[in-house]
């Protein structure tokens, strides 16, 4: 799927996430090196020097990159997500040209508005928006597990000690939350869809004062989306919780054994103390893989629905198309009901 996403992107558009996912990255590595100068002032301080001109000119430096970073990556990501949306919109709208009208009596007009407005729109924000802050984020998780393990490999292992346990919660959860994500999107495509062919209906609902069987439609899939929602949200709650609980271990791990390692002497304070700094920054993205979660499985719905028309088999239009000279048509004795027990038309004949 993440391919696929990738070549409805321009070269201009897969630049643009680049950009951002490389300035994301600067920016969270900026802030990383501001803490770490103002750990070296600090220690510096309490050596005895009272020089700390350099360290505040590298403080202003490391911001001025900080600022600089944030604002090209903003931009970035927002282009990257418009130009992943116009990309989308346009493939939608020349195959809608395309399909027969078969296509639109098997899909109702509803649950077509329901893609082309809400699921287009799911693609925009997760990947142009989220997305690139998340690739940055392991980037720079990446980076400083490395720097851990040249500095330190003890910490650098109880850093990620329960890490892997809790990317495995998730990973085992995956498969039955698509599953379920997947019934609750179309079952909320086929509630938006019965809506709007209620709401235009009601002229005829009036005239057929009687006929409860739209009503009773509309009311079970109101019914079944309030069940597939409650459903999947209890497998995100169960599976979640688990998650968050082991990745949380994970820094109490690493405080705990680096408070222990520090009080046998092993450890130098001021490098345990970096480790806390940089856990910041290296466990954002596994404590914000809880929404990268949900928004993986978002968009992976979305998608699904997108390529309903994307990929549905187009008619050909003829290179001379036959023309009628003349049409007639005629119905004898025909029988119409919008429903089995509704109001009923029998033996209509008309020309």
């Amino acid at each position: 799927m993440v391919r696929e996403i990738l070549e409805q992107m321009t070269p201009v558009g897969r630049r643009m996430m680049a950009i951002s996912i490389v300035s994301f990255s600067i920016y969270a590595l900026s802030s990383v090196a501001m803490a770490f100068v103002v750990l070296a002032a600090i220690h510096s301080v309490l050596a005895g020097s009272a020089d700390l001109i350099p360290y505040w000119i590298e403080l202003i430096c490391l911001l001025l990159v900080k600022g600089a970073s944030g604002i090209v990556a903003d931009k970035q990501k927002h282009c990257a997500g418009f130009n992943l949306v116009l990309k989308i919109r346009i493939a939608i709208v020349r195959r809608l040209k395309k399909l027969s009208l078969g296509f639109y009596t098997g899909e109702r007009l509803g649950e077509i508005g329901e893609i082309v407005h809400k699921d287009i729109d799911n693609m925009e924000m997760v990947v142009g928006h989220l997305w690139t802050r998340m690739a940055a984020d392991f980037i720079v998780a990446a980076i400083l597990l490395a720097a851990a393990i040249v500095v330190d490999w003890r910490m650098a292992l109880l850093m990620i000690s329960t890490l892997p346990i809790a990317l495995a919660f998730l990973t085992a959860g995956l498969r039955k939350a698509q599953v379920l994500e997947g019934k609750c999107g179309d079952d909320a495509a086929d509630m938006t869809s019965l809506f709007v062919e209620y709401v235009k209906g009601i002229p005829l609902l009036k005239a057929f004062a009687e006929s409860e069987a739209l009503d009773r439609r509309l009311e079970a899939t109101v019914s079944n989306f309030g069940e597939s929602s409650k459903t999947a949200s209890r497998n995100k709650a169960l599976v979640l919780s688990a998650y968050s609980f082991t990745a949380d271990l994970a820094f109490v791990v690493m405080a705990a054994g680096g408070a222990m390692l520090m009080l046998n002497h092993s450890l130098p304070l001021f490098v345990y103390i970096g480790f806390i700094v940089a856990s910041v920054e290296f466990y954002k993205p596994f404590f914000a893989m809880e929404s990268h979660w949900m928004n993986y499985l978002k968009v992976r719905d979305s998608f699904r629905r997108i390529e309903k028309i994307v990929y549905a088999p187009a008619v050909p239009e003829p290179e001379e198309p036959h023309v009628p000279s003349s049409h007639s048509i005629e119905f004898d004795g025909a029988c119409f009901s919008y429903g089995r027990d509704s109001f009923k038309l029998s033996e209509a004949t008309f020309t």
